[in-house]
């Protein structure tokens, strides 16, 4: 298993996001000490990453290579697509495509667009897709207009992240393969911390998990961008993860266990249900 530690998870939700609307750029904290362990799976691993890479410039996609991303998750999820576009970047230019619920589909769908603009530090014998793009599921009742901007609305910092976490992070995670020559990959989880702290001041949420997105189609989980007549080397296959929030005590026993009791308890139940509160802790169930 992965856990990235507060060296990383803190500069990452202080220094890596800019909001997508107008929010303000904190500073950076340095990392702990650079670990030399790769990522895996399995439990009881934490790797802490050192020093983030310097970025030079900004990696874009192209204007095919985001209408086949946007036409891809719209394949399977439906609706309409709103685009919240990313003001400043450093490495990759991260938006965030929208789709709010529709009467057959009861959730909102977010998704990355713009980390696959470069691939991912994958082992030597790695055979699958090195670029990646990131999924999330908010239920419907979810106040995607307050991710506007704070002053024009008047509400505090506080008030507004109780909203706008989920996106934070979800762009936050997009950055880190860049940033510290890595890779994510399922059952790979990113605390807001070490000792992690909740994500916001309204929720118990402290940690960011990555699994497959079965649970909202089994054909998102890739595309090949680039059609057959066009050589091999230029196509670029990319995969779709979904991010799911856990509690304190799931991440424990993910520690303890692995990544796989958490993952078929949240496969188990309505995926619009992962961000609610009131989702069964699938972390009380197995205490040692």
């Amino acid at each position: 298993m992965v856990r990235k530690g507060m060296s990383m998870a803190k500069s990452m939700s202080k220094a890596r996001s800019k909001s997508l609307s107008k929010a303000k750029a904190k500073p950076k904290l340095k990392p702990k000490a650079k670990s030399k362990t790769k990522p895996s799976s399995r439990r009881g691993q934490i790797i802490r990453h050192g020093e983030p890479k310097e970025l030079l410039g900004v990696s874009y996609l192209t204007v095919k290579e985001m209408d086949a991303i946007q036409d891809h998750v719209r394949r399977y999820v439906g609706g309409e697509c709103s685009v919240l576009h990313e003001i400043m970047s450093e490495g990759l230019h991260i938006d965030v495509l929208s789709f709010p619920p529709t009467a057959k589909r009861k959730y909102h769908v977010l998704c990355t667009m713009g980390m696959s603009a470069e691939p991912m530090t994958m082992p030597a014998r790695w055979r699958g897709p090195r670029r990646m793009e990131l999924l999330m599921i908010l239920p419907p009742e979810w106040r995607i207009d307050r991710f506007g901007d704070g002053k024009r609305r008047r509400e505090s910092e506080e008030k507004q992240e109780r909203w706008y976490w989920p996106v934070r992070w979800l762009k936050n995670l997009a950055h880190i393969p860049q940033m510290y020559e890595t890779m994510l990959w399922w059952g790979h989880t990113v605390p807001n911390g070490d000792p992690p702290e909740p994500f916001a001041d309204n929720t118990r949420f402290c940690c960011a998990a990555l699994l497959f997105p079965q649970a909202l189609s089994e054909g998102i989980a890739s595309v090949v961008i680039g059609g057959k007549s066009q050589p091999r080397k230029s196509r670029k296959e990319v995969a779709f993860l979904a991010v799911a929030p856990l509690f304190p005590e799931e991440v424990e026993r993910k520690l303890r266990e692995g990544m796989e009791p958490i993952d078929e308890g949240l496969q188990g139940i309505p995926i619009e249900s992962w961000f609610r509160e009131s989702r069964p802790n699938f972390g009380l169930s197995a205490k040692a």
